[in-house]
């Protein structure tokens, strides 16, 4: 796998993907989770191999199923958008709510989503501030954009100008395109 890594991003060799998706299949033959979970990638996004979305999901299974937070994320992610499997928004929240509870940002950020939208579970806006609280706190930038649109528009939490303008400064900070517009319109409105 760690080879895998190094032709797909050119570290010390030439970039390849062709080698880096050999590489990580190589790894996933073997049972390692991160080559599972990398080759999943490949085939999802068609680095190095012929794209094939049903390839991918099953890799992210084996992935997930060995307790791979990323995988089990982005398996979540097959179900709310349908790549190589039924869509199914339950089953997709049930992935990002165990992903988030091994405490992984992007998990939690959408969990924080789905709770806010009520998209695979029952809405609970409280609920949903507090994932978006978590995974900013750990420096996801989407989540520190919803967590400031959280507290300038009172969801799940009583309003809070300053807060608001806190977090989507800290996410303006990592080039969060959301964050630039949603800070411009804090300023215009003399926050």
């Amino acid at each position: 796998n760690s080879i895998g890594l190094m032709y797909f991003n050119g570290s010390y060799v030439a970039s390849d993907k062709n080698k880096a998706c050999g590489y990580f299949k190589e790894s996933a033959d073997l049972g390692y989770y991160l080559g599972e979970s990398n080759v999943a990638n490949c085939y999802l996004n068609g680095w190095g191999t012929l794209e094939d979305e049903k390839i991918a999901f099953g890799w992210y299974e084996k992935s997930a199923s060995l307790g791979f937070f990323d995988a089990e994320n982005n398996l979540g992610r097959c179900y709310s958008y349908g790549w190589g499997v039924q869509k199914n928004p339950t089953k997709a929240f049930e992935c990002y709510e165990r992903a988030a509870n091994k405490g992984y940002a992007g998990a939690q950020y959408n969990v924080g989503i789905c709770l806010l939208n009520g998209v695979g579970v029952k809405e609970n806006k409280r609920e949903a501030y507090q994932y978006f609280v978590q995974a900013a706190e750990q420096g996801n930038s989407d989540a520190q954009n919803m967590l400031g649109l959280c507290y300038i528009h009172a969801i799940g939490t009583p309003k809070d100008e300053y807060q608001a303008v806190y977090w989507f400064d800290l996410a303006r900070q990592q080039e969060h395109v959301d964050a630039y517009f949603n800070l411009g319109c804090a300023y215009l409105h003399g926050i």
